[in-house]
C-alpha cells in the first residue's frame, strides 16, 4: 500500500482549491465566459476518477509484478470514461461546447498529471532501495 496515502488526499484537495482560485480569478477579472457552467461537474468527475484510479493503482502496488497491469488498466478506464463523459455532455449541451471541452481537458490533464507525479514519488524510493538507481 502507498505509505503516504494522506498526502494524496491533501494533494487532491489542494488541486481542487487551485481550480477554485483560478475560477474565482477569472470571474473577478471579468472573464466568466472562460468557465463552463458545468465547471463543478467536471471537477467532481475528475476527483472521483482520480480516486478510483488511485485505488486501482494502490492495489497494484501490493503486487509488484503486476503493477503495470493495474496502472495501465486504471489509465484505460479513466480515458474511456472521460470520452463517454465528454461525449454525453457535448451532445447534451447546445451552447458553450468549446468552453466545456477546454475546461474538461485542462482538468483531465491536471488530475492525471497529479496522479502520475504522486505515483512516481512513491515508486522512486522503492526502486532505489532495490538497487535500481538511475545512472
Amino acid at each position: 500500500m502507498i505509505k503516504t496515502k494522506n498526502n494524496f488526499y491533501y494533494g487532491i484537495v489542494l488541486l481542487l482549491a487551485l481550480f477554485y482560485l483560478v475560477q474565482l480569478a477569472l470571474v473577478k477579472i471579468g472573464k466568466p465566459d472562460y468557465i463552463s457552467p458545468y465547471f463543478w461537474w467536471i471537477q467532481a468527475y475528475s476527483v472521483v476518477m482520480t480516486l478510483i484510479s488511485h485505488w486501482l493503482t494502490s492495489k497494484g502496488l501490493s503486487k509488484r509484478n503486476d503493477f503495470h497491469l493495474y496502472f495501465m488498466g486504471s489509465m484505460t478506464i479513466r480515458m474511456l470514461a472521460a470520452m463517454f463523459f465528454l461525449l454525453a455532455f457535448v451532445f447534451y449541451l447546445s451552447e458553450n461546447q468549446e468552453v466545456f471541452v477546454i475546461n474538461f481537458i485542462v482538468a483531465y490533464f491536471a488530475y492525471t498529471g497529479f496522479e502520475i507525479y504522486y505515483l512516481l514519488t512513491n515508486l522512486r524510493p522503492d526502486s532505489e532501495k532495490n538497487g535500481n538507481k538511475d545512472s
